[in-house]
């Protein structure tokens, strides 16, 4: 049977890990970054602690879920989240670093540039990433509104009336599909009456849909 679900979600536990590998890639990239620009050079205590910081960080994100779909939850709320968990890492790193006594051997200003750019880097992808899906759901929307205009059973039943109102949901039919729609329709000859557009007030018709009157020739309905 095939799944009703968005594209978007039926891939959520891909999608998911592809924020996973982000954050791991960013962590490290920001501490490679925050050595480069300090002009330090990079040594294998570096690896080490970016390698703890990423451990401790998906350990504290999946007890978190900040994995989980955000898509019900503000940007605030996620990337709050987002700092949350950085700052346990920050307090485990500093922890880890006092019992050890290996501080001193860290570059302090590398290690704080990284500790305060991280979390912004974290969230600047998370802005970017919602802008991302939000365009990739419309898409996916808009397709799955296009596959029903092109299967759909009016187009059989059109030949078997004698007059066809076809009808335009606004605010949820883009226009160029209704119009594809139309051109179908046009061209099983389909004895269209008028158009009808429904769910729509006023104020907005004329804004979204108001070029539809007289494009086909239909005039009012």
């Amino acid at each position: 049977m095939k799944s009703n679900q968005g594209l978007i979600r039926s891939h959520s536990s891909l999608l998911a890990a592809l924020f996973r590998a982000m954050d791991i890639l960013l962590i490290l990239s920001a501490l490679y970054l925050s050595a480069l620009m300090l002009g330090v050079s990079w040594h294998d205590y570096f690896t080490i602690a970016g390698c703890i910081a990423i451990l401790i960080y998906i350990i504290t994100a999946e007890m978190t879920a900040l994995y989980a779909s955000w898509r019900l939850g503000s940007l605030f709320d996620e990337n709050k989240q987002v700092i949350i968990t950085w700052l346990a890492v920050v307090f485990v790193l500093l922890v880890i670093a006092y019992s050890t006594k290996t501080s001193a051997i860290y570059s302090r200003r590398v290690l704080l540039t990284w500790m305060i750019v991280t979390p912004i880097i974290l969230s600047i992808f998370r802005i970017i990433a919602r802008q991302v899906l939000r365009e990739l759901r419309e898409r996916d929307r808009n397709l799955r509104i296009a596959a029903i205009v092109a299967v759909s059973d009016a187009i059989v039943m059109s030949q078997l009336v004698n007059q066809v109102i076809y009808l335009v949901k606004a605010d949820v039919t883009p226009y160029q599909l209704a119009q594809e729609g139309i051109r179908r329709l046009q061209k099983v000859h389909a004895p269209i009456v008028g158009i009808v557009l429904n769910q729509v007030s006023p104020p907005k018709k004329s804004a979204r849909y108001g070029h539809y009157h007289g494009y086909y020739g239909y005039g009012k309905t």
